[in-house]
């Protein structure tokens, strides 16, 4: 995941802009998806650099969705997601 579209758009934001996407993000005009809030959450604690072993999919599947067994189709549509949200 380190190396995909949302990470590398992430890495470019600073810790302003990052904060500014929070608000955007958790906005109820742009964004209903409730589990896109979970992801920001979560990504965010790694900004700037995006690098750990814990941005692994199921890592971060397992912290959105506790007690699911990782469904990769599921966590590829929300990774694709959020950057429809920066467009």
């Amino acid at each position: 995941m380190q190396d995909g579209k949302l990470i590398s758009v992430l890495r470019t934001l600073s810790k302003e802009e990052l904060k500014y996407l929070g608000w955007f993000v958790k906005s109820n005009f742009f964004n209903t998806d409730k589990n896109i809030i979970k992801l920001y959450a979560v990504l965010k604690k790694y900004h700037p650099d995006y690098l750990s072993n814990k941005l692994e999919k199921r890592r971060i599947f397992q912290a959105l969705f506790p007690n699911v067994e990782y469904n990769d189709s599921k966590m590829r549509n929300l990774i694709s997601k959020m950057p429809g949200l920066l467009n």
